[in-house]
């Protein structure tokens, strides 16, 4: 068949099968028949009832496939479910969330160690435009062979968009069967088709830098049965925005949800945080947050921070003060000669020292990732609309500091023509090029064009964004973003994008970078698990009954979810919402701050670690594990990984707990509440035995526009008080 004719469903070849196996290698491959099957190697006989039907509805198939085991051999094995599209294009874009993009076609590095010794020992040619390189995992092309468990992807779906035809087939499977995980490879034949294998159970038989747990074949006793339902989807498809607004849609249509779980509400979360970052972070002697509990260690941006705006909005007037102090602090020792500024500070005997973070490669004068300074300049001007907005006075000379850093900003992009991933602090010389780092930049310059008035701060971040936006297109995804994964693609710098698009489509009122935006969500929504994955037995997340939807994946390298965006509070979803109207951005909002607060550890429900104690009351662990990486599924390995509680106290500070659009009828419940809208009757009920305090946003007919900045829409919310197992009836309109 011509390459570039339209594919028909008839077109892809659909069938079941029987793997055996010695040891991890395959022994024989065999292709059922519906009906009986008589397996036969010589020695010994295998009979097999196996099923496989289908039903198309329009674009779509669902097949149903079924196998029992009537007579058996000691024999090792798994089923199958078989999937051939034909003439593969090199050019084809080969899908799994979070665990695959454009078929993992990047450079692989083989070095195992944390940080990656990057470019010490992997100097580009080019270090202004360097490769795509990370750890290696598994990639998809002819003579190699991708080979995960479903669960490695934040969805059980296998993607593939063929440009030369504009189209894009869909499989959606199940999450495993009574043999435990199914299993995804990927494949091209001799025949030059691109074969995709739903294994039934996952066996995976070769290891990666980056994903090292192999798998045995079960034995096949006799009377074993199982069954699975698949869906395939064949729609046309003009580009990948397209492609990822499709996948956005199905994400999760085809799995049947469980309800979400209240655990905890978010009051008496932020309670928690607050309580911890007060008595426990906030080093006096040196006036600073550290990252962490034991550590005498600050973060001027990724992974620590951002939190300065809840802590302040939403702490005692100690907290306040410790805020406030820390700003000082930094402005007063942290800013170096080149308007950069220092990214970690640490104490040793007793003196603090402000230096480069040298990560992850040293240099004579001290580097850094520009996210460092990029997050610093953000989140500083979003804490001046803050400070305004409560009518706090600060010193001037801030807002001059916080302008040097802008500007450096600026000299940086006008002498490279990118913002680039390191560079030297001292004096602004880009060290390495390429990714999306400094992603966030693009908002930063918008809030410091508003702040000093000044048009060259928002043209050029508007540039800088056009260049992100440009690369997206083509490559679709984005990479880079932390300093710990190489260039490999992650979520950090996806939601990054995602608000600096959405904060430039705000200040067009909508008008331009609307439909970016939307892609840029669509693309987010990725690396968030939209289904309930089943932990193995007697792990910590099962006997949490932890519900890993909403939960945002790392990256391609460092594979695991975490509880939160890393550092961002997702407001930008509710920001998109509100432009487009489409109540998808509001469920995926949904999904990750509801989801975000069960990892809490606390006084009545502490949480085991792996190695035996508990994590410490206040404190959440980093990782999520719904997949299998370097740790097992459904482990918690250590207390805090250090931004976590950042990021989980944005997320339910800076998002209302209930959303209520009175024109559309529309209730989005975020908290831990029940809630219910009966012509325009709002009721609120809390489930717990202790009281709690939920923010409500309501959209009122005729509601007029707010002239404080989309990104403190958290001011707008009116404060619900709720007694233990109260009920209570708002009148929104009113």
């Amino acid at each position: 068949m011509d390459e570039t004719s339209f594919l028909q469903q008839e077109n892809i070849s659909f069938s079941t099968g029987l793997t055996l196996f010695s040891g991890r290698e395959i022994q024989e491959e065999y292709f059922l028949q519906t009906g009986e099957n008589i397996l036969h190697d010589g020695k010994t006989v295998i009979k097999l009832a196996a099923k496989n039907s289908s039903v198309k509805k329009g674009e779509k198939k669902e097949h149903h496939i079924s196998f029992c085991v009537q007579e058996s051999a000691v024999k090792e094995g798994r089923f199958f479910f078989d999937v051939l599209l034909p003439s593969y294009n090199e050019n084809w874009f080969v899908f799994i969330p979070s665990s695959c993009y454009a078929g993992n076609d990047f450079t692989m590095v083989k070095e195992h160690c944390y940080p990656p010794k990057y470019f010490k020992e992997f100097t580009p040619a080019d270090p202004l435009h360097p490769e795509i390189a990370m750890w290696q995992i598994p990639s998809v092309g002819r003579g190699k062979l991708f080979n995960r468990s479903v669960t490695d992807g934040s969805t059980p779906l296998v993607g593939v968009f063929m440009p030369e035809r504009k189209q894009a087939f869909f499989l959606t499977f199940e999450q495993g069967t009574s043999l435990g995980n199914n299993g995804i490879e990927i494949s091209v034949t001799e025949e030059n088709s691109l074969r995709i294998l739903l294994s039934l159970p996952c066996v995976r038989r070769e290891s990666f830098i980056a994903c090292q747990n192999l798998d045995d074949a079960p034995e096949l006793a006799k009377g074993l049965t199982l069954s699975a339902s698949i869906q395939s989807l064949l729609l046309p498809t003009e580009d990948l925005a397209d492609f990822y607004r499709i996948f956005s849609e199905i994400r999760s249509s085809f799995f049947q949800q469980s309800p979400y779980k209240n655990t905890r509400s978010f009051s008496h979360a932020s309670e928690i945080l607050l309580k911890m970052f007060e008595e426990v972070r906030y080093l006096k002697n040196y006036g600073f947050f550290t990252k962490t509990r034991g550590l005498e260690t600050l973060n001027t941006g990724w992974t620590a921070y951002p939190e300065s705006i809840p802590l302040y909005k939403f702490g005692n007037d100690t907290l306040k003060k410790y805020v406030l102090t820390q700003l000082e602090n930094i402005f007063k020792n942290a800013i170096a000669p080149s308007g950069f500024l220092w990214s970690t500070a640490i104490v040793t005997e007793g003196k603090v020292e402000y230096m480069a973070d040298n990560f992850p490669i040293k240099t004579e004068k001290g580097c850094c990732i520009t996210r460092l300074p990029a997050e610093f300049l953000f989140y500083t001007l979003k804490m001046f609309l803050l400070l305004d907005e409560e009518k706090v006075s600060y010193p001037e000379e801030w807002k001059k500091l916080a302008k040097n850093l802008a500007d450096a900003f600026i000299r940086l992009y006008e002498r490279y023509g990118q913002i680039g991933c390191i560079i030297n602090v001292p004096d602004g010389e880009m060290v390495l090029g390429g990714s999306f780092s400094g992603a966030i930049l693009p908002a930063a310059l918008l809030l410091a064009s508003d702040c000093y008035g000044e048009e060259k701060y928002f043209s050029t971040g508007e540039k800088i964004l056009v260049s992100y936006l440009e690369e997206l297109k083509k490559k679709g995804f984005t990479y880079g973003g932390p300093g710990d994964c190489m260039f490999a693609p992650d979520s950090e710098s996806a939601s990054a994008l995602l608000l600096s698009t959405v904060l430039y489509s705000h200040r067009y009122s909508g008008k331009k970078y609307l439909p970016e935006a939307e892609f840029c969500a669509d693309y987010f929504a990725s690396w968030v698990p939209s289904v309930k994955y089943t932990f193995p037995a007697g792990t910590t997340l099962a006997l949490m009954d932890a519900d890993c939807r909403g939960a945002v994946q790392a990256n391609l390298q460092n594979q695991h979810g975490a509880p939160a965006p890393c550092t961002d509070s997702a407001n930008s979803l509710f920001l998109l919402y509100r432009l487009s109207g489409k109540e998808k951005y509001l469920r995926l909002l949904q999904e990750i701050i509801h989801n975000c607060v069960q990892y809490i550890s606390t006084e009545n429900h502490p949480i085991p670690m792996l190695k035996g104690g508990f994590v410490p009351v206040g404190d959440i662990c980093e990782k999520v594990f719904f997949q299998d990486y370097v740790n097992r599924c459904g482990i918690i390995p250590y207390g805090s990984g250090g931004w976590t509680e950042c990021a989980v106290l944005m997320c339910i500070t800076e998002n209302p707990g209930i959303y209520c659009d009175l024109q559309k009828d529309l209730l989005i419940v975020f908290d831990h509440v029940e809630a219910q809208l009966h012509n325009k009757v709002l009721t609120v009920k809390n489930p717990f035995s202790y009281p709690v305090k939920v923010s409500l946003y309501v959209e009122k007919t005729g509601k007029k526009t707010s002239n404080v900045s989309p990104l403190l829409s958290f001011l707008s919310c009116e404060e619900i008080l709720l007694k233990a197992f109260e009920t209570i009836s708002i009148f929104p309109e009113e």
